[in-house]
């Protein structure tokens, strides 16, 4: 037979096929998207929450470009974030990070925390679901 070594193990690829491959692995970046969302706790304010993902966002450089829309409510966030695969990972490490930060502080300082909340004089005003949930974080510190 007349097939030389090809011994029929691979197919035919065509020239559009060829060309297609090669568009496709020459692409630079793919863009992941990822919604998140979270609970914001009754000591921080929303201003901090704000400058948190504004710096954040501003420490990535090109290539590693990150875009997305954060939306801050009173008590709740949600962040919207498209990135490339590597910058995504990068998020989700600094902010689980700063989540053990958060809670190896509120359990260090919990006591000082309970008693400057009740004597804030800018208390923010909640509603009666929310004092449960603030009296709950109050003595399960792992809820904050």
């Amino acid at each position: 037979s007349g097939t030389g070594n090809n011994g029929g193990s691979s197919p035919l690829v065509s020239l559009y096929q060829a060309l297609e491959e090669k568009e496709f692995f020459g692409r630079a970046n793919v863009l992941y998207s990822v919604v998140l969302v979270g609970k914001i706790s009754p000591h921080i304010t929303n201003n901090e929450v704000g400058k948190f993902y504004e710096k954040l966002t501003s420490s990535f450089i090109p290539p590693d470009h990150i875009t997305g829309l954060l939306m801050v409510y009173p008590y709740h966030v949600i962040h919207i974030i498209e990135s490339s695969f590597r910058s995504l990972m990068e998020v989700l490490r600094v902010i689980a990070k700063s989540e053990e930060i958060t809670e190896s502080y509120m359990n260090c300082h919990s006591e000082q925390i309970n008693k400057s909340q009740c004597d804030a004089q800018d208390y923010r005003h909640f509603s009666e679901f929310d004092n449960v949930i603030i009296q709950e974080m109050y003595t399960k510190n792992s809820l904050a």
